[in-house]
């Protein structure tokens, strides 16, 4: 053995000299790099060895492949007709998947190898009981108690305890050591060979164990690494053949996946039946008798399932049924362990196990007595417990068992989330639905109300301001609906729009604006009667869509508005910034508005084909979106740069997009274009809204601006100043550069802009003013 190393080390170094004299900067040191270099462009030596170190040490375990003709003539097998068996049974082996007819192959193979090494007895011992007791094989497939794995028992039951391969060259002078021998005092035993077999994976197969009588010579050393060999060749063919089976499964489990995950997204599998496709399959993978998954109710911790494994039926496939939920605690049973650990469970009896909860067999009639559990995880959360019972291939289940169970766990907690996600979107779906319902009932006008409004058009007399700016609304709140129907019907005559829908849409869009100081039903009406001035001065200039949109926009741009700016609900992570990145508020007012608008009996656009309705949607979205002053600077920055450079032209789409921006924020801020007693009383109503924001910031810790906080209401002069001459003068500035008729807008906000300036300048709390 030491020449054949010194050989090769030998044969590496000129090898690395020659590389190295091509290479300067390689050394002549023998490393793994230059091993391997080598032996790649010789592999015969490796063979060579291989061999040596088979033939110099019997039990080591080196061969990683089935043999070849050579390989068993070296070994001392020259009949042609045990090499062919050991051939098929090699190939057999590589290719086997059922693990109930393993034992039986291991039995014709030892029986070969029996006749090679002369030996007058063999026997196979199988484990049994959770590993605590061996049974020997008999032909066929029969087995028969044999005695417990133990030392200081027989020479089979210590190569158990030890994993490890016993030769004793004469058995009665060692009776000391083995008491019971080889447990056949009938037979004439003085020399033994006992090799346990071992998966790589740690599943103990059993024993293989051969004998010879007084007569015989002890077995040598070439017939113990015979033996050694031999069986190391069948384990590894063995084990070969279960990672193939593994991975023949992963695919399986991979197209399993695919396959189910399609079916849950295409609405053909709900939850139930998926929890049932994943019970039939882990069954056939792990070979257990019985499977069970049971889910976890968080709200009152319990576990409980209600698919129930009945077992096969006579055509060997897997029957379940549905029950009567059986629920237990979480703190009971195995299953319950494993949920609040987390931890796999493999338990050999299960009536010996203090954690075990006999209730569930009383309830099904069924034994338990093995029990494989494992926690099926998302997210670092047990969302259920997958339970095996009774493994078909053994007594108990295996370490290998727990390796695919665990690997299997990983797709049903994909599969298990991916399904209750689908589950629980359509029950969100469900409950808004109801929502929706009462929603409708509270927030929607009824038939005698509108029916009591369409008697009360037309208005009989107009307020004698009313085809001006300077409309206030705040002294006509008995007749507004009236008002806006008489605006609409104004803009776009009487018989295209229903009276009776038109009446009803009004009257529900009301409803929906809150009592709040500011953002109310009035201020809506302002921004629609400015809008609807503008409009009739310049007819002309936009489509009958365009219009329409503005008007719906006027009338809905601050609908449920419960006065707070967008800030206020970025701050307070707000479900409303989760829907929307942006504009938060005006995203929603628009939202809201569509919904009254698809309404039963609110569709007060009939009018329009398909195609302008859903123009007119999108001129609403633009022009409610518009109505967001941080959108002003960007918007009036381009529109700015266009009148310089006199590129605007109204009939341009970009022009025309950019000027309706505009056009809606000045509706909106009309307030400041009112007499000075209106806009000062309309002032404070802002006012409250933004110290009603300072002070829930304030509870919660937030810092507040002084805009929003009462403790600075002197310096509400100074702010409005501000405000007005850096958003409101130039935008309506760049209003009466294009619409002409839009001048006494632009000079209200000149005077009370004096007014304001006046009073910042006194440097003190002006005096309240009622409205």
């Amino acid at each position: 053995m030491s020449g054949s190393r010194d050989n090769l080390h030998k044969m590496v170094c000129c090898w690395g000299k020659r590389k190295s004299s091509r290479d300067p900067s390689r050394k002549n040191d023998v490393n793994p790099r230059t091993v391997k270099d080598y032996l790649n462009h010789h592999p015969g030596v490796l063979i060579d060895v291989m061999r040596n170190l088979v033939s110099s040490k019997p039990y080591r375990r080196s061969s990683m492949g089935s043999p070849n003709n050579s390989d068993i003539k070296l070994l001392g097998l020259n009949d042609p007709t045990r090499i062919k068996s050991i051939e098929l049974h090699s190939k057999f082996f590589l290719k086997q998947t059922d693990q109930q007819s393993i034992p039986n192959h291991i039995f014709n193979s030892a029986r070969i190898l029996a006749a090679s090494l002369h030996a007058d007895w063999f026997a196979l011992y199988l484990p049994c009981t959770s590993n605590s007791e061996l049974e020997e094989y008999v032909e066929g497939g029969d087995t028969r108690p044999y005695g417990p794995i133990a030392i200081k028992t027989t020479v089979s039951a210590e190569a158990a305890v030890h994993r490890s391969i016993i030769h004793v060259k004469d058995l009665p002078r060692e009776l000391r050591t083995y008491p019971k021998g080889v447990g056949r005092p009938e037979r004439d035993v003085h020399r033994v060979l006992s090799i346990p077999l071992c998966l790589p994976s740690g599943d103990f197969l059993g024993v293989v164990e051969f004998c010879r009588s007084g007569e015989t010579k002890p077995f040598n050393e070439h017939e113990l690494q015979l033996s050694d060999t031999f069986f190391d060749w069948m384990v590894t063919s063995m084990y070969q053949a279960k990672i193939i089976k593994l991975l023949d499964h992963q695919t399986k489990l991979n197209n399993f996946l695919l396959d189910n995950s399609k079916k849950v997204l295409d609405d053909k599998m709900g939850f139930e039946d998926l929890v049932e496709t994943i019970l039939r399959s882990i069954k056939e993978l792990v070979d257990a008798d019985r499977c069970t998954m049971f889910l976890v109710d968080e709200e009152n911790r319990q576990l409980y399932a209600h698919y129930f494994d009945e077992g096969f039926t006579e055509n060997g496939k897997c029957l379940f049924s549905k029950k009567q939920n059986i629920r237990f605690s979480c703190d009971k049973g195995i299953a319950g362990y494993v949920y609040r650990t987390g931890e796999t469970v493999n338990v050999m009896n299960a009536y010996s196990d203090g954690r075990f909860n006999p209730e569930v067999d009383k309830e099904t009639g069924y034994h338990t007595t093995s029990i494989l559990c494992m926690p099926v995880e998302c997210k670092s959360r047990v969302v259920g417990v997958l339970q095996l019972i009774n493994s078909l291939s053994n007594d108990h289940f295996t370490p290998s068992d727990g390796d695919a169970f665990d690997t299997y766990a990983v797709y049903c907690a994909l599969a298990l989330h991916c399904s209750r996600l689908t589950d629980l979107l359509k029950i969100s779906e469900a409950r808004c639905k109801v929502c929706m319902e009462v929603l409708r009932f509270h927030m929607v006008s009824s038939e005698e109300e509108a029916m009591t409004l369409v008697k009360s058009v037309p208005v009989k007399k107009l307020p004698d301001s009313f085809s001006q700016f300077s409309f206030v609304a705040y002294e006509h709140e008995n007749v507004l609906p009236q008002l806006f129907i008489y605006m609409v019907h104004d803009l776009f005559g009487k018989h295209k729009l229903h009276l009776k829908t038109l009446c009803r849409f009004v009257l529900t869009v009301k409803k929906n604006y809150r009592s709040v100081p500011f953002h109310n039903w009035l201020h809506a009406i302002h921004t629609v009667h400015t809008l609807y001035c503008i409009l009739k001065g310049n007819k002309k200039t936009f489509n009958t869509v365009e219009m329409m949109a503005l008007v719906i926009a006027g009338l809905c741009h601050d609908i449920q508005h419960e006065g707070f700016n967008n800030e206020y609900y970025e701050e307070f992570h707000h479900p409303l910034a989760k829907l929307y990145s942006s504009s938060i508020i005006q995203n929603s007012h628009y939202k809201h508005t569509v919904t009254i608008l698809e309404m039963d009996d609110h569709d007060i656009c009939s009018f329009l084909s398909k195609n302008d309705y859903k123009l007119l949607l999108k001129e609403i979205c633009q022009n409610t979106i518009a109505t967001d002053v941080s959108n002003f600077y960007a918007n009036h920055r381009v529109m700015s740069k266009m009148l310089k450079s006199k590129s605007f032209d109204i009939r341009k789409d970009d022009c025309r997009k950019c000027f309706k921006g505009l056009v809606m924020l000045g509706a909106d801020l009309s307030s400041v274009t009112k007499d000075w007693d209106v806009h000062y009383a309309t002032v404070d109503n802002i006012y409250e809204e933004f110290y009603k924001q300072g002070d829930e910031e304030r509870r919660h810790g937030l810092q507040v601006t002084a805009m929003m906080d009462r403790h600075f209401r002197h310096e509400m002069p100074k702010q409005q100043v501000h405000f007005l001459k850096c958003i409101c003068m130039p935008l309506y500035t760049t209003l009466q550069q294009v619409f002409s008729n839009t001048d006494p807008l632009l000079n209200k906000v000149m005077k009370n802009l004096q007014e304001w300036k006046q009073l910042a300048s006194k440097s003190k709390q002006p005096k309240e003013k009622k409205r």
